[in-house]
């Protein structure tokens, strides 16, 4: 499997976990304390974390958390990367390998840890910069608030400004895993995706011969 494939699985759904965090979170300085595996978010947001690895702006190089002996990460943090670095043995996935590589705009940072969001069912990630680099971490904790929505209406909303945010190679591809993220029953007619959720609402998603969304919409069901 590539690298992009897995991109395509988890890149909407990762974004609406973004998004999530970024409304709790708003503006709210960040800490990471290795001794607590936590990271906090002014004076009250607490989360156990996952540290998934390091962007150096240097060298321009990412180095996984399990290759990362200097730091001395405890072994509980390293758990997420390591089920990365297997999953990437058993389905050849190259970049999970590699102890470092050079960041492109097809395996960085933030693409890695959105996939570690998926695979790992993490409640989200998040980027913290220092002087030199920056640190990506997995937050995966049952305390973590999980907002109540509207499934469709945040599909409609948050998937164009996905692909307006960032490139997706196969925007057709990336909708129909969105819609199974949220175990919507999906209908296919041709150049039209259709999601139903469980509370009856529809999601219409109509795409041009490219794969690129020309149209959403929603609506009640039957």
């Amino acid at each position: 499997m590539e690298l992009n494939a897995l991109f395509l699985q988890h890149v909407a759904a990762s974004y609406d976990k973004q998004m999530a965090l970024g409304d709790l979170i708003g503006g709210s300085d960040w800490q990471f304390d290795m001794g607590t595996q936590s990271l906090t978010f002014g004076t009250k947001i607490r989360f156990k974390i996952q540290v998934i690895g390091t962007e150096s702006t240097h060298s321009r190089t990412w180095l996984w958390s399990w290759a990362n002996e200097a730091s001395g990460i405890p072994t509980p943090m390293l758990r997420a990367s390591d089920s990365l670095r297997t999953y990437g043995q058993r389905s050849g996935i190259r970049e999970f390998t590699q102890a470092s590589f050079g960041l492109s705009d097809q395996a960085n940072g933030h693409i890695l840890s959105m996939i570690a969001s998926g695979l790992c069912n993490g409640d989200a990630y998040y980027r913290g910069p220092y002087d030199g680099g920056a640190l990506f971490m997995l937050i995966r904790d049952d305390r973590y608030p999980h907002q109540t929505i509207n499934p469709a209406n945040r599909v409609s909303t948050l998937f164009p400004q996905l692909i307006a945010t960032m490139p997706v190679s196969n925007q057709r591809q990336a909708f129909l895993h969105y819609l199974e993220f949220y175990l919507a029953k999906v209908s296919v007619d041709d150049n039209i995706l259709t999601g139903t959720f469980s509370n009856k609402q529809v999601v219409e998603a109509r795409f041009l011969p490219d794969n690129r969304l020309e149209s959403i919409k929603t609506k009640m069901g039957a």
